[in-house]
């Protein structure tokens, strides 16, 4: 299964990010130049103070723009769009105008426990610490697992909802979690690389099949 990303937003403005940058990093040093010939009072506070601020522009910036987030409408036909079923306990990746493949998940022991609606992944991790209890990423007690693939449920930032991997296997199907979706470690992995961030996660408890939601949320034509 390869991955496209026609329509990600892979830096379209990179080249004129790069000018500007490095054309801000030049005309920053002429005036460091400037000011240093012209004016022999400007002491080094100021110079850092100066060189801290462009530094804070610069991380704006790069923290503002994700370099693979989808520009314009998303999902669209052949765009990466992840499906959770509550219903069946199931999740299916869609990818190149096709489901390419479906995972019984875990969902939340009640039915609100697991918000339902469309959301946006927001944040990836690999061995993903678990705060709430200070277990580190890979330890075996860490109920996370492998792999945590979070999403803007609720108004949060990727960080409270998520799939992610589990240290109970015999979990999986099961109506059992306070709110995540959980998987098998080895079917989170398989499917991680292939969900960049910014990947829309519809989350539903619906009769209907994958392929019918996903030509209804347009990731199939």
């Amino acid at each position: 299964m390869s991955f496209r990303r026609r329509n990600l937003f892979l830096f379209p403005l990179s080249l004129e990010v790069v000018e500007n940058r490095r054309g801000i990093k030049k005309l920053f040093f002429r005036r460091v130049v400037f000011f240093s010939h012209k004016e022999a009072t400007i002491t080094q506070t100021k110079k850092k103070r100066e060189c801290d601020w462009m530094l804070k522009l610069a991380l704006s910036i790069l923290l503002t723009i994700s370099p693979v987030w989808p520009l314009g409408i998303n999902p669209l036909p052949g765009d990466p769009f992840l499906i959770i079923n509550k219903k069946t306990n199931q999740l299916s990746l869609i990818d190149e105008n096709r489901v390419q493949t479906t995972i019984s998940v875990s969902t939340g022991k009640k039915e609100d426990l697991t918000p339902e609606g469309l959301f946006t992944i927001t944040v990836k991790a690999a061995n993903p610490y678990y705060r709430k209890k200070n277990i580190v990423g890979g330890h075996e007690e860490n109920p996370l697992g492998t792999r945590w693939i979070g999403f803007d449920a609720n108004n949060t930032d990727g960080r409270i909802y998520g799939v992610h991997g589990t240290n109970n296997p015999g979990s999986i199907g099961e109506y059992v979690s306070q709110g995540c979706v959980r998987m098998q470690n080895e079917a989170v992995e398989s499917i991680y690389d292939f969900i960049p961030l910014g990947t829309k996660v519809l989350i539903t408890n619906s009769e209907k099949s994958f392929q019918e939601l996903a030509k209804e949320y347009g990731a199939i034509e």
